[in-house]
C-alpha cells in the first residue's frame, strides 16, 4: 500500500550498478531524494548554478568531469542538465555512457516532461518558477562563473559593485538591462514536492511574489524524466544517450515547441540498457 504522499521504491529483478551523477547544485534535493531510494548506488557531483551564467564556462566545466568517469567503476552517466542555453552543445560522452535527458532547461526536470512544461508554459507564460533549490541557492550565495559581455552574470551583481568594476556608463547600463526581464512576469510559481514541504517554501516565494508584485501559485512537481532519463535506455520518449567519443550537437526550442527539448546525440546509444534507478515518481 503507497503512503500518502510518499514515493514508493520499485524491484529491480537484477543486481544493482553503481551510477554517476553529475548535476546543478539547484536539484540536489530531488537527486538525493532519489538516491535515498534507488536500488541502485549513485555517486552525485554537483557544480554551482552560476556556471549557467556562461555557456562556454559550463561546457569547458563539465568536460573533464565527463571524461574522467572510469568504465570499471560505473555503468553509465547521467547528466543532470537540459539544453541550458546551448551550454551542453558540443559535449562528447566520454569513456562510459552519457545519458542527457531531453530538456530545455531543469524547470522541465521538475516539471516531470517536456510536454507537460509545454502545457503550463501555453496556458501562463508570463511565469517565473522557484523550487527549493533556487531558493537554497539564492539565501546562502553561490559561485559564479568569470563575467563576460554575453553572460548573464550581470544580474546577480550589485549595482555598487557593477559600478566599481566597470565605471558609470557600464555599470548604469547592466543594471537596467538586468533589471528589465521582470517587466515580462505576472506571476511566480512554487514546484512543490512531498518531501519538500516542511522546509517553508510558500511562505518564502510567496514574499519575493508580494515584492514584485506578481500573482503566487503552487505547482506539483513531479520526478517523472528524472527517473525516465536515468535508465539510460536511450529511448526517444524521455531521455538520449551516446555511446563513448559520440558528441552532442545544436538543438533549440523553446517550451511550447514541440521539438525535442535537446536532440543532443545524433543517435541514440545502442547498447544494452543500463537498470533504472529505482524509484517511482
Amino acid at each position: 500500500m503507497r503512503s500518502p504522499g510518499l514515493v514508493q521504491p520499485f524491484t529491480h529483478s537484477g543486481n544493482s550498478v553503481h551510477l554517476k551523477v553529475i548535476a546543478c547544485e539547484v536539484a540536489a534535493r530531488e537527486f538525493f531524494h532519489c538516491a535515498a531510494r534507488s536500488v541502485n548506488t549513485m555517486d552525485i557531483t554537483l557544480k554551482p548554478q552560476g556556471l549557467h551564467d556562461s555557456s562556454d564556462a559550463c561546457r569547458k566545466e563539465l568536460q573533464p568531469l565527463i571524461d574522467a568517469v572510469d568504465p570499471k567503476e560505473y555503468a553509465a552517466l547521467f547528466l543532470g542538465y537540459g539544453l541550458c542555453n546551448n551550454a551542453t552543445v558540443g559535449l562528447r560522452a566520454g569513456r562510459v555512457r552519457l545519458v542527457i535527458p531531453r530538456a530545455h532547461d531543469c524547470i522541465t526536470f521538475f516539471l516531470g516532461s517536456k510536454e507537460r512544461y509545454a502545457r503550463i508554459f501555453t496556458r501562463r507564460p508570463g511565469t517565473y518558477y522557484y523550487t527549493a533549490g533556487w531558493v537554497d541557492v539564492h539565501e546562502r550565495g553561490g559561485e559564479h562563473a568569470t563575467f563576460d559581455q554575453k553572460s548573464g552574470l550581470a544580474k546577480h551583481m550589485a549595482y555598487q559593485e557593477l559600478l566599481e568594476k566597470y565605471g558609470e556608463e557600464n555599470a548604469k547600463y547592466l543594471f537596467d538591462s538586468m533589471s528589465s526581464w521582470e517587466a515580462h512576469y505576472t506571476h511566480g510559481a512554487l514546484i512543490q514536492y512531498p518531501f519538500t514541504r516542511h522546509l517553508g517554501l510558500e511562505e518564502k516565494v510567496r514574499a519575493i511574489c508580494a515584492e514584485k508584485k506578481w500573482e503566487y501559485e503552487e505547482i506539483r512537481g513531479s520526478l517523472k524524466l528524472t527517473r525516465t532519463a536515468s535508465t539510460a535506455s536511450g529511448t526517444p520518449g524521455g531521455s538520449w544517450s551516446s555511446s563513448p567519443a559520440r558528441k552532442s550537437r545544436r538543438g533549440t526550442m523553446s517550451p511550447s515547441s514541440s521539438a525535442p527539448a535537446a536532440r543532443a546525440f545524433s543517435r541514440p546509444y545502442e547498447g544494452k540498457p543500463a537498470p533504472a534507478l529505482g524509484f517511482r515518481c
